[in-house]
């Protein structure tokens, strides 16, 4: 986790409903995005609800490990991106989908 990283992309057509856990070791700093597409080829950073309740587009790696839900996702692909600011770190994501 001392440079950026980009997950392989999920294809997740056929579910809606998915959650994705980040979990590391280290002392990273940095931030995650979650990316979806249609295409494949054009991927926008989505927003959604942090624990407070605010509507953000990254997380920040204080506060870890995270679980992110995504519910009604409308799009085929989705990927996760990491963000290095400092420090360094071993990273694991892992992502469930099913059918709502």
């Amino acid at each position: 986790m001392s440079g950026n990283l980009t997950s392989d992309v999920t294809t997740v057509r056929s579910v809606d409903n998915i959650g994705i856990e980040l979990s590391w070791t280290g002392v990273p700093v940095g931030t995650f995005t979650v990316e979806g597409s249609v295409s494949g080829d054009t991927w926008v950073t989505l927003s959604f609800q942090d624990p407070t309740g605010a509507l953000v587009s990254s997380i920040p790696t204080a506060g870890g490990p995270h679980l992110i839900s995504l519910i009604d996702f409308p799009y085929d692909q989705v990927r996760v991106k990491y963000t290095s600011t400092s420090g360094t770190g071993v990273l694991q994501c892992w992502l469930m989908a099913k059918r709502a």
